[in-house]
């Protein structure tokens, strides 16, 4: 039995305010104001508990926010951005345009980031 991989989803550790991204989303696709927005990913820990490892991800451009809940700072975004999957290996060291799907708590700076596989 073949087992396909149908998506990647790594842990967010870090990112921009709520007002960042709803600017972020407001300026995706306007050629004179761009906002600029970072996420930490992590790829794996070095140990149970230690320091993770990032995943190299860029150029995040957001095209979809919305509300999770009712919370007022949990959302589900979606964009496109370069990513690497193989940090720790020099041969697969070019970057990919990805389409990604995210939950993001806008309040503690983390969640999850989804790539499905194309």
């Amino acid at each position: 039995m073949d087992i396909k991989v149908t998506a990647r989803t790594y842990k967010v550790c870090g990112g921009p305010a709520k007002d960042t991204l709803f600017d972020a989303v407001k300026y995706a696709y306007d050629n004179t104001n761009r906002v600029t927005v970072n996420f930490s990913v992590v790829f794996d820990y070095e140990a149970p508990g230690g320091t993770y490892r990032p995943l190299h991800v860029s150029n995040f451009k957001l095209i979809g926010i919305a509300h999770e809940d009712g919370s007022g700072h949990k959302f589900n975004i979606a964009g496109y951005c370069y990513v690497r999957f193989a940090p720790m290996n020099p041969e697969a060291s070019h970057f990919h345009q990805r389409r990604f799907t995210m939950f993001y708590d806008a309040k503690k700076r983390e969640g999850k980031i989804t790539f499905p596989e194309s």
